[in-house]
Order: structure tokens, then C-alpha cells, then sequence
């Protein structure tokens, strides 16, 4: 199986998962974040990639860490303690450049190891947008570097 489409099906299950630990309706949360009914239920079913901004929004509707929500934890740790805040562009870009310079790698580098272009990893890092959540997902899974993180919703850098 293709590992980005196993990423979506995993990131997906644990919305599903985590919205019917609730009780509630897709068309429930899809009111609570502020989107089309079917454009959730594309996240749930695995058709679609969840922007990070909406991630965000579910994990704090929630309460539970953007670790949790993406499988990158299978329990979720109530000792560690995660910001339900807006997140920003410009902190993502900030910790990856940490990340990067704890790696001692250049910016070309970087972005091949996030399978992205330079000029993309250039926006990324000046906080101009958000990288994909699958991009960050991927990375975050494969160096154990914590999403929230990565988001600013954590002081904790690695997840496991």
C-alpha cells in the first residue's frame, strides 16, 4: 500500500474515532468548524486531506493533541499539557528551521527530505503558509518530532 494513502486512512479512522467518542454527528462537527457537511465527511472517508488549520480546530473542539488525532500516539497523555490556541504559519516555519539546524542540514536538503521544493520550504519557513498536513504528519512520524510541536501547542518536541 502507497504510505501517503495509509497516512490518510490512519489520520482519518481517529477522527471518526474520536468524534463518535462524542456522540455527535459528522454533520455536527462539520457545523462546529465551520465547514460543508461533505467536505468533513471527505476527511473521514478518506478522500481528502484535512488542512492543518482544521485539524487544529478539531483537536481543540476535542481536547486532544494533534498527536492523538494524526495516530501518531495511540493513547492520549493528560499530563502533558497542549494549548488550545490558533496556530500560525510562522511558528511552523520557526520549529522546522530548528529542526533543520539541529540536523545540519541546508535548506535544499531539508526540503528533499520533506519530499517538497526548496522554494516551498523557503514559504514554509518564512511563515507565508502552511505546509500540507501530510507533509508535516509524515516528517513528525518519521524523526518523532511531536506535531504540536511543531504547531506551538506543546514545549514537548518528541511525541514518543
Amino acid at each position: 500500500m502507497n504510505k501517503m494513502i495509509y497516512l490518510v486512512i490512519t489520520m482519518n479512522y481517529r477522527l471518526k474515532k474520536i468524534r463518535n467518542d462524542y456522540d455527535l454527528l459528522q454533520v455536527d462537527v462539520a457545523h462546529k468548524i465551520n465547514v460543508n457537511v461533505n467536505t468533513y465527511k471527505g476527511w473521514e472517508n478518506e478522500n481528502d486531506n484535512i488542512p492543518l488549520k482544521k485539524l487544529n480546530l478539531f483537536c481543540n473542539l476535542f481536547k486532544v493533541s494533534l498527536n492523538y488525532a494524526t495516530k501518531l500516539i495511540v493513547r492520549e497523555n493528560r499530563n502533558i499539557k497542549i494549548d488550545l490556541i490558533d496556530i500560525s504559519p510562522k511558528i511552523v516555519g520557526q520549529n522546522l528551521e530548528i529542526i533543520r539546524k539541529n540536523m545540519n542540514l541546508n535548506q535544499k536538503q531539508f526540503a528533499k527530505l520533506l519530499d517538497i521544493s526548496p522554494s516551498s520550504y523557503r514559504n514554509y519557513k518564512n511563515g507565508k503558509y502552511f505546509p500540507q498536513t501530510l507533509i508535516l504528519k509524515t516528517f513528525a512520524q518519521n524523526y518523532n518530532v511531536s506535531l504540536d510541536w511543531l504547531l506551538g501547542k506543546s514545549k514537548i518536541k518528541n511525541y514518543k
